[in-house]
């Protein structure tokens, strides 16, 4: 016969069960994102790279090359802004010229996930994890962890320094290209 305390048992057991499966589902969705955040910084330097040598990058292209699932990439790109803009927050000269190359800077975000509107509809795993319910657990819904994203700017494309007197030169001309964003145009070095 069974005894009363068996029941207490097989309860305890069930939940212990459904709280091992719900930390296992936070675990590999976070353990996916994470991965794919590291990815996306890749990607956001290399479309910020083809940006400044001409090419306009596309989502097929940075999936193929950067992810293992499609569908979930976008990529923007811009016009970067130089420390002169970002500190002074005026529309300054390193806009249309920087370092005086008259490259650059190339900006590109790339983001990888999904919205928490389109978590509802979704098919591919492990975002199907974050719909899921397990019994006697909180929802397993991370609403602010659906979706990562990265920002590089490239500040100069096919302006690379093979000596010591070009890199010299090319800081100091960075140097007072700064300069004159901060300063204005009396600056001279």
């Amino acid at each position: 016969m069974l005894d009363a305390r068996s029941g207490q048992v097989l309860v305890e057991g069930l939940v212990g069960l459904a709280l091992l499966a719900f930390v296992w589902a936070l675990i590999a969705f976070s353990t996916f994102i994470a991965t794919n955040h590291i990815r996306t910084a890749m990607a956001a330097r290399h479309a910020a790279w083809q940006k400044g040598n001409g090419i306009d990058p596309s989502v097929d292209d940075i999936e193929k090359k950067f992810f293992y699932q499609a569908g979930l990439v976008k990529v923007e790109t811009g016009d970067g802004l130089g420390i002169g803009n970002l500190i002074s927050g005026a529309n300054v000269a390193d806009l249309q010229q920087f370092s005086g190359g008259g490259k650059g800077p190339f900006a590109a975000k790339v983001s990888f996930g999904l919205t928490a509107s389109e978590i509802s509809s979704a098919t591919t795993f492990p975002f199907t994890l974050m719909t899921t319910t397990f019994p006697l657990m909180p929802p397993t819904l991370l609403k602010d962890f659906l979706q990562v994203e990265s920002f590089c700017q490239w500040d100069e494309v096919g302006e690379t320094w093979d000596d010591w007197k070009k890199a010299i030169k090319g800081v100091m001309s960075t140097f007072e290209s700064e300069s004159k964003g901060l300063l204005g145009n009396w600056v001279k070095l």
